[in-house]
């Protein structure tokens, strides 16, 4: 739908001084029969780009087609609110509509900045939704309706692209994929758990929420995902209901079992941090004071939030480290961060510095904070596993792959606190083993060996691995270049150090730019006596 456009040139010095060039955005439409014939197309609109605390202001537009040509497009007053927000629509026996329609008073709280911080400004919370009904209707009977040729006629033969042909294989292998542990056999469930939609105050170019639950089931075919809306919703009731809801509403047993998630966010150098329950019902945890760089003490909220989640059995995951969302790593839990997010799709890789899609001083994303990369974590002796996820826009290039007993949400929380959990930006197969004491370990393990530490690993690529490197505390110490799809390695160290633990990591780099991060173990080497 497009509006009349208003005439910028007669506008006086200071008038609409927020006005910026942006297009009309238009979803969920739906097209409706009023009782004289006339065809009717409803919308939720939104124009410019201007937040509130609960995200950008969408509106209902209604237009009707007479004769050959559409009329309209007239707003529905009362209906700002979430694009996640359709009115009903009925028609009238005496002609026209009835339109039952809500209105959370968003366009009245109007703010310049994005939201999606520590809560939001408190002036008018909460916010009250309204029901409105309006009736539209026209005096004039309808004109005949003119059918008008499309533009170009529908493909006949339309299939899918080359490009979702391949990812439909990838993701069919990944599911058939199993590995043994212990004795019993683990799949890998293919999710994240840091994607945002418009309930985000900073959300304004991310889908509604039904549609986050379409692209995870029907677009990436993942096996769990997370919602990452701050606070869901800035820790208001409709929107963590709403949240809450529609993660049971989409579950499917077997096929797709969504955790209860949430980003909880708290600048550098405390940290933002994604969090992740099995059960329903949790509420989003409140904010205790900042505290600043310097010096470097236990931050009280973080650890109130470690509390918080031992409390309700959940995990939680750092994220951009090292930014200024991210953390100097005062603080860490390993019973309750098992993990941390060390590549996000919308922004960088923070694994260290001059890895692969490393920020720099120059190009960071969100800030530079070079004491928030992942290696300095793991050299101070912090013990958690990777894991990729989104955060905005992004789509298809971060994926937390974890190896649990089943599909389900419990299963799922079992195997993160494992810490049997790998990051990648593809669909990417990784079983990374050690032999140690007479068993076998994994990706994530941390256990004693009483010889020196042969590693195996096995990949299986969506493309040619260029370059397999493998870490060793913060040094890359063996490096190959396979040039194939599919790789296994086998390595051996040559100078473990007895009594000293070690971690160990793989990083893959495909020939198309695709990565994995597998996993470290920690390895303790204490030769017998």
């Amino acid at each position: 739908m497009r509006r009349p456009e208003a005439d910028t040139a007669a506008r006086k010095a200071g008038e609409e001084a927020e006005a910026a060039p942006a297009p009309a955005y238009n979803n969920i439409a739906r097209l409706a029969c009023d009782r004289d014939g006339r065809i009717w197309l409803f919308a939720r609109s939104r124009e410019g780009t201007f937040h509130t605390p609960l995200g950008t202001v969408w509106v209902d537009y209604a237009a009707y087609y007479e004769g050959d040509r559409w009329t309209g497009p007239t707003i529905l007053p009362h209906s700002d609110n979430l694009l996640y927000n359709s009115p009903a629509v009925a028609a009238h026996p005496d002609g026209g509509f009835l339109v039952a329609h809500s209105s959370d008073h968003r366009q009245s709280r109007h703010i310049v900045r994005g939201g999606g911080g520590v809560g939001g400004p408190p002036a008018g919370d909460p916010y009250d939704n309204d029901i409105f009904v309006s009736r539209l209707e026209l005096a004039a009977r309808p004109a005949t309706l003119q059918l008008v040729a499309a533009a170009s006629p529908p493909a006949a033969h339309a299939s899918p692209s080359p490009a979702t042909l391949e990812e439909r294989t990838a993701v069919a292998r990944a599911r058939a994929h199993r590995i043994s542990y212990g004795g019993r056999p683990l799949q890998l469930l293919r999710g994240e758990f840091h994607r945002h939609t418009e309930v985000s105050g900073d959300g304004g170019n991310d889908g509604p929420l039904e549609d986050m639950w379409r692209y995870a089931i029907d677009v990436a075919a993942m096996d769990w995902l997370g919602n990452g809306d701050h606070d869901n919703g800035n820790g208001r009731e409709y929107p963590w209901w709403l949240i809450q809801k529609t993660t049971d509403a989409f579950r499917l047993p077997g096929r797709f079992d969504p955790p209860f998630t949430y980003e909880r966010s708290v600048p550098y150098p405390e940290g933002h941090r994604n969090v992740v329950f099995a059960q329903r019902g949790v509420r989003t945890l409140p904010r205790l004071p900042k505290t600043q760089p310097e010096p470097v003490v236990s931050a009280p909220d973080t650890q109130m939030l470690y509390a918080y989640l031992r409390h309700f059995q959940g995990v939680c995951a750092s994220h951009t480290s090292a930014t200024d969302m991210g953390t100097d790593w005062r603080d860490n839990a390993p019973d309750v961060e098992p993990m941390v997010e060390i590549y996000q799709g919308a922004r960088q890789n923070y694994e260290r510095p001059g890895a692969p899609r490393a920020p720099t001083a120059n190009d960071a994303i969100g800030g530079w904070r070079p004491l928030g990369f992942v290696n300095l974590a793991l050299q101070k002796g912090y013990v958690f596993s990777f894991q990729s996820s989104s955060d905005h826009g992004s789509t298809h290039i971060s994926y937390a792959m974890v190896y649990a007993e089943d599909t389900s949400r419990d299963a799922l929380l079992r195997a993160m606190r494992a810490r049997h959990t790998y990051g990648a930006t593809d669909n990417i197969i990784a079983d990374f083993r050690c032999r140690a004491g007479g068993r076998d370990y994994m990706l994530g393990d941390d256990f004693t060996a009483a010889e020196p530490p042969t590693l195996r690993l096995k990949l299986a690529g969506t493309a040619p691995f260029a370059r397999v490197t493998l870490v060793k505390d913060n040094v890359e110490i063996h490096s190959l270049a396979p040039n194939q799809a599919e790789v296994e390695v086998t390595w051996t160290d040559p100078s473990p150090t007895p009594g000293r633990k070690s971690y160990y990591y793989f990083r893959g780099e495909q020939s198309d730019g695709e990565l994995v991060w597998v996993s470290p173990m920690w390895i303790t080497y204490q030769p017998a006596r």
